[in-house]
């Protein structure tokens, strides 16, 4: 029997779900394994998301993972609907091992708190990367029990919270074995908020779109970076950055040799130490295979937009649309291309250069799915993927002074 799958992939999946085959490939340079090159031990503790077939964390140059191979909307439970329904639980790993299947949300932050306490503790003599990937806020919503009903903001709020609380747990920690002025810290996050999913989906302020689109309240996320000592307080840089240029910090802070392959990443140290302006003046913002939008300097121009979800086609605009982000973030006010042909001739010349820069495309990871459901995750066919290896319901409370 053969299984036609009729969605164009393009449009329909562009993260990898519990029956993906694809994975982060095992050729790419992660900054985990990077840092190896100067003996820095690495943990990442929350959602992957790069691939669970052959592909976990440590099979990527993490040395230890504690969390979730993708976010809580890929199984059931903790969501159960027509599209998850087939799928088995959410598995919480440890390393490369099921613990718990499906997962305690209600349980899961303060877990992942004390095993990032436990890794800087052990850590504490030797240079670590610790990357917390929190689950909060993604929908389903979950808090603890210390934060159910904590906030006037209802669950989102409460979610919020706890993980606010997460990360001064974590400072508190630094600052408590004397870590506080030798640790680079960075709170980000990979994507606007879903507004799609109204008051479980946060809010992007006055930037316009959402999760999914290359609008700016898609793309444009926080970067806060905390080091007493290095980097001033208070400080407000208005350079463009792009968490690609992360790689490149990392590797300049550490002393280490960037991988031998052609990189979009500059590092941001000059910014960060000295208040310096950013060499990068370009960003190019993607939806697969397709250049949707360019940041150049103050301008942005998009050459398509589409919806942040579904399958309806990508709308193309030639002339592209333009705006100028220092006058108008909220991309309300669409510039005259006539009047703005210098610019837009300059952004075309931009975007020649880029694709000529740009090798054979690998193939394509997220498009290779297994239907038959023979991969999705399962601790044990036997007890219907339902299992708890060693793991402990509790009421566990933190304070942060």
């Amino acid at each position: 029997m053969k299984t036609v799958f009729l969605i164009p992939m393009l449009q329909a999946f562009r993260v990898f779900l519990p029956n993906s085959e694809g994975s982060l490939p095992s050729d790419e340079v992660t900054i985990a394994s990077m840092l190896k090159q100067a003996n820095y031990n690495s943990s990442i503790i929350g959602k992957w998301h790069l691939g669970h077939l052959n592909a976990l964390p440590t099979e990527r140059g993490f040395d230890e993972f504690y969390g979730l191979p993708y976010p809580q909307d890929e199984g059931c439970p903790p969501k159960c609907d027509e599209f998850t329904k087939d799928w088995h639980g959410v598995p919480l790993y440890d390393g490369e091992k099921i613990i718990e299947q499906p997962v305690n949300l209600s349980t899961l932050t303060p877990r992942y708190n004390m095993k990032a306490l436990d890794f800087i503790e052990r850590n504490k003599d030797n240079p670590f990367f610790l990357f917390m990937s929190y689950d909060e806020v993604h929908v389903p919503l979950f808090a603890s029990k210390q934060f159910l009903n904590s906030s006037y903001r209802g669950l989102y709020g409460d979610a919020t919270e706890e993980m606010d609380a997460s990360i001064g747990l974590i400072l508190q920690k630094l600052a408590s074995l004397g870590l506080e002025n030798n640790t680079l810290v960075l709170f980000s996050s990979d994507n606007g908020a879903w507004m799609d999913k109204d008051l479980n989906g946060g809010s992007n302020g006055l930037l316009r779109g959402e999760k999914g689109q290359t609008w700016e309240g898609g793309n444009r996320v926080p970067g806060i970076f905390y080091w007493p000592g290095k980097i001033p307080a208070a400080n407000v840089s208005y350079s463009i950055a792009s968490q690609l240029d992360m790689l490149a910090t990392y590797a300049e802070l550490a002393g280490v040799s960037l991988p031998n392959k052609t990189l979009d990443s500059v590092s941001l140290v000059p910014v960060l130490m000295n208040g310096e302006q950013s060499v990068r003046d370009t960003i190019f913002y993607y939806r697969a295979t397709t250049l949707m939008a360019v940041r150049y300097g103050v301008y942005k121009a998009h050459y398509y937009t589409r919806s942040g979800f579904g399958l309806e086609p990508p709308e193309k605009h030639d002339p592209p649309l333009l705006f100028h982000l220092g006058h108008d973030p909220s991309e309300k006010f669409e510039l005259d291309a006539n009047k703005y042909k210098e610019v837009i001739d300059a952004i075309n010349a931009v975007v020649e250069k880029h694709n000529h820069s740009l090798g054979p495309r690998p193939p394509a990871q997220l498009d290779k799915l297994d239907l038959t459901n023979k991969i999705d995750p399962c601790c044990n066919p036997d007890t219907k993927c339902t299992c708890k290896d060693g793991v402990t319901d509790f009421d566990w409370q933190f304070t942060v002074a």
